[in-house]
């Protein structure tokens, strides 16, 4: 066992079991998306208080980021993992099992209070036991995985809520949540036995992780990265986890069913996108080309997809899928992160920048939701709040807007051409 703990084979192991984690919260992550209208009807409730119960898993895991990196660097992520794993488990238990919207508000909080610990986990993986001149492209396949996890998630459960309840579905994940848990434990190491006398690979003393974290935190760089980043992201947060659906049943007509393989687009295009644009930017050694062809890319997409409710099919498929596709530029932020931060804090700077990534979901989603009440013409169907296309339009204007300001952001970034800072 020891012999094959010291091969290449056993470190991707360790890194794909972070990563399989990654794709279980993930999957909790954006599974509301598809039950926008059973929960509004559940629980007898409008768009902005549907945002802000969604929202309740960013109102965890952004100010997490902070002391999830930290804690990384500290102990290492293979008790932290298992930890977070249950916690996911327990949360997503209580989202499905009570009647009571305040109790499945706290599950949901408690599934964003797990879920904090996984990209931050697996990416803190990725630096013990991988080369860390592959770490774009590491950050890119691990992105892939969730998207993908997504992409399939969101399509299985409108298809399965054809036969059964959401409820029952949750419950299962619960189940799944505590096995995975179990080989996190059983599997994953915070030690690499193959290399000796690396300090990212052995667990740091307070006052370095700290000092480490005060120098990232004051560099405006790291906080312009993680800016960037979020409005990227805000394609996923915003749009595909949230809005997506139900702008696209009421823009085009379609089923439940119909939206989620059109969001599927959104999706397949990060997936395809993410390990590309990393191995590129790793290739050329370069930072700021990707960022900048992706948020003009996305803005003009975007625009597109919002603004013009009258596509075919086959129009607004691929629009979606460019969409995807030049927002995945955004996986370049956690590598101009870690290489404008101290090489020995690797944990730290990515979490930080995660938590500047994940402001989108916890500002954007109830904003929206805010934004489609306040304009609501007040027209109801089926007993829940029917908003027209006009009304969306209006609300999801938000993100070609923030991608103006992201257009911005590239400009004040400075290039690190792939080499972490002394």
């Amino acid at each position: 066992m020891n012999k094959f703990i010291q091969t290449k084979m056993f470190a991707w192991i360790v890194c794909g079991l972070g990563a399989l984690f990654y794709c279980y919260e993930y999957f909790l992550r954006i599974s509301p998306s598809v039950i926008t209208a059973d929960l509004m009807q559940y629980f007898g409730i409008g768009a902005a208080t549907l945002g802000n119960l969604v929202a309740f898993y960013y109102y965890a895991y952004t100010p997490l980021q902070l002391p999830v990196g930290a804690l990384m660097d500290r102990y290492g992520p293979r008790k932290l993992l298992f930890f977070a794993c249950l916690i996911c488990a327990l949360g997503t238990y209580l989202f499905s099992c009570s009647s009571v919207f305040f109790v499945s508000a706290f599950g949901r909080f408690l599934v964003g209070f797990g879920s904090a610990f996984a990209f931050v986990g697996v990416m803190k993986l990725a630096t013990i036991w991988l080369p860390p001149e592959r770490f774009a492209l590491v950050a890119g396949l691990v992105t892939t995985l969730g998207v993908v996890s997504g992409m399939f998630g969101t399509l299985w459960l409108a298809r399965i809520l054809e036969y059964g309840n959401w409820h029952s579905i949750y419950s299962v994940a619960a189940i799944v949540g505590v096995i995975l848990a179990a080989f996190i434990l059983l599997i994953i190491r915070d030690k690499n036995p193959r290399i000796r006398d690396n300090t990212s690979s052995e667990q740091l003393k307070w006052h370095v992780v700290m000092n480490g974290f005060k120098i990232i935190l004051s560099n405006p760089q790291v906080w312009f990265a993680g800016f960037l980043g979020a409005i990227l992201y805000s394609s996923l947060t915003v749009f595909a986890e949230l809005w997506a659906v139900p702008f696209l049943m009421e823009a085009h007509d379609f089923t439940s069913i119909m939206a989620a393989e059109a969001i599927s687009m959104v999706y397949l295009g990060w997936a395809v996108g993410a390990p590309i644009v990393g191995w590129y930017s790793d290739k050329i050694q370069k930072r700021l080309y990707p960022l900048l062809g992706g948020v003009i890319i996305a803005f003009l997409s975007s625009s597109i997809v919002i603004f013009v409710p009258d596509l075919s099919v086959f129009a607004l498929y691929t629009f979606l899928l460019i969409y995807g596709l030049s927002c995945s530029a955004q996986i370049v932020v956690f590598a101009l992160g870690r290489e404008n931060s101290p090489a020995d804090c690797g944990g730290s700077a990515v979490a930080i920048v995660n938590m500047l990534v994940m402001f989108s979901g916890m500002l954007l989603q109830p904003l929206v939701g805010c934004i489609l009440d306040f304009i609501w013409s007040g027209e109801y169907q089926n007993n829940i709040p029917k908003y027209s296309i006009g009304e969306y339009q209006t609300a999801l204007s938000i993100l070609p807007i923030t991608l103006i300001a992201g257009l911005f952001l590239v400009l004040v970034l400075k290039e690190t051409h792939a080499k972490i800072k002394s």
